[in-house]
């Protein structure tokens, strides 16, 4: 169940690479538009089709690496801290302003609203409980995470 948790964890954030490299960047003409756009767009469509086609869970969860307003490297940071135990981050869920917020935020080194969004998003995707926990599911996608970033 874990080797296909990473693997389908590490096709999800692999389609979403592509597509950030197909998608247009900046201002295109007409002329564009009309010629290499058609294939652009048809080849982005192909690629999120694929990328529905992967379990909902891991779906949601390549969206929120792939959005996260932090690096890459911060976001392992914070799922490890999970991992370790939510109770400086359980506060960051309640205020961005409260001492744990603040604490795990610059132990982070990531603003303490970046780290609110990201919690936010994860509780909504069911990644974390009422206690600010990693459920099952959240806890098999983190640990398949980091093992793909080492």
């Amino acid at each position: 169940m874990e080797r296909e948790m990473r693997e389908a964890l590490s096709r999800g954030l692999e389609i979403l690479r592509r597509i950030h490299e197909i998608y247009p960047q900046g201002e295109f003409d007409r002329e564009m538009l009309h010629g290499e756009m058609d294939f652009r767009y048809r080849r982005i469509h192909e690629l999120r089709r694929e990328l529905e086609k992967l379990p909902p869970e891991v779906r949601s969860f390549c969206l929120l690496v792939d959005t996260a307003p932090v690096s890459e490297a911060q976001l392992a940071g914070l799922f490890r801290m999970l991992l370790q135990g939510p109770e400086g981050l359980a506060a960051a869920w309640r205020s961005p302003d409260e001492p744990g917020a603040i604490a795990a935020a610059q132990e982070l080194g990531i603003p303490r609203s970046a780290l609110y969004q990201i919690l936010g998003r994860m509780k909504l995707s069911r990644l974390l409980d009422a206690r600010h926990r990693l459920t099952p599911t959240g806890r098999a996608l983190v640990e398949a995470y980091i093992t793909l970033e080492e």
